[in-house]
């Protein structure tokens, strides 16, 4: 499993300390969201996730969501979404059977916990939060 946390490093270069707020917040939500929805490896199969965030007051920057969904383009189709009609028009199923992970915002610090929620169904969901560790654009899911 640690080898699918660690796949934000060989998207992006080494920090060197310029890495731009955008890619440090791309890749981490990349590690959050793919822990979140329990991604499986890169393969055939490429689940359909939903993402967006928590508190809606601060929503997620376009460069961010290309970020993301590039850390991502091997493991799952990420689509973003600023409301839950976007991914459930009828309100009972998800577009392409998929789910839905709500993310909150990214503290700074080398060490960070991003709350989440994720919904299987657009009424049942699960409040959580993943921790991660590293800089620039390296970073890992945190046990403790």
């Amino acid at each position: 499993m640690a080898a699918i946390l660690l796949w934000a490093a060989a998207c992006g270069g080494d920090d060197g300390g310029g890495t731009s707020p955008q890619a440090r917040e791309a890749a981490i939500y990349a590690v959050v969201v793919a822990e979140a929805a329990q991604l499986p490896p890169p393969g055939d199969e490429r689940p359909v996730v939903f993402v967006g965030p928590l508190e809606p007051a601060y929503p997620i920057r376009l460069e961010v969501q290309v970020g993301v969904v590039e850390h991502l383009a091997e493991r799952a189709d990420v689509r973003f979404v600023d409301e839950l009609g976007q991914a459930t028009p009828d309100g009972t199923t998800f577009i392409a059977d998929g789910s839905l992970v709500l993310v909150g915002r990214i503290p700074d610090g080398s060490r960070v916990t991003v709350r989440t929620e994720v919904y299987r169904s657009p009424d049942v969901g699960q409040a959580g939060s993943v921790t991660v560790a590293g800089e620039g654009e390296t970073w890992r899911v945190v046990r403790d």
